[in-house]
């Protein structure tokens, strides 16, 4: 394995703190116009990425679980943790990423759709118009349309095209 060159130690040193590579590059002394290219060589390089794995682990505290023993740990709550089980294997597939994406309605963004009497929707202006129109006896109010909406066996998605 090739050893680094000071300017390539004091670039992992501040990728690490910054976690910013063109920012990292210039700190460690490259030049501002070529950082964003050495930047991105720099992480391509294996004796680079080996520096940057070897300094994370000595900086991971171990008061704090990594990701690997908290995997370790949900491991055996699944298998040996009886009614714990199973959230332990849904947080394992989370952190996994097993988990396929949910669909989401965004027309009513992420509130309860509920059915609506239509005349509850209807502006108030409108509103006072018909009931003006009803009381001179201009308008034959429709019943239906103050009445409970009929609730739809399959839920309605919108669909959003361009």
């Amino acid at each position: 394995m090739r050893t680094l060159t000071a300017k390539q130690e004091k670039f992992c040193i501040n990728y690490l703190l910054t976690n910013n590579a063109t920012e990292a590059a210039i700190k460690a002394g490259y030049s501002k116009d070529t950082a964003v290219v050495i930047a991105s060589n720099n992480l391509t390089k294996v004796n680079i990425k080996n520096r940057l794995i070897e300094l994370r682990d000595k900086t991971e505290s171990a008061k704090i679980m990594g990701v690997r023993e908290r995997r370790e740990m949900l491991t055996l709550i699944a298998r040996f943790g009886g009614k714990l089980s199973i959230p332990a294997i849904a947080e394992l597939n989370k952190m996994g990423g097993d988990y396929a994406p949910t669909r989401q309605d965004i027309t009513s963004k992420g509130n309860e759709i509920k059915s609506s009497r239509i005349y509850n929707i209807i502006n108030p202006e409108t509103k006072l118009l018909l009931e003006k129109l009803e009381n001179v006896g201009r308008l034959e109010p429709n019943t239906d349309i103050r009445s409970e909406p009929k609730q739809l066996s399959e839920p309605v998605i919108q669909t959003i095209t361009q």
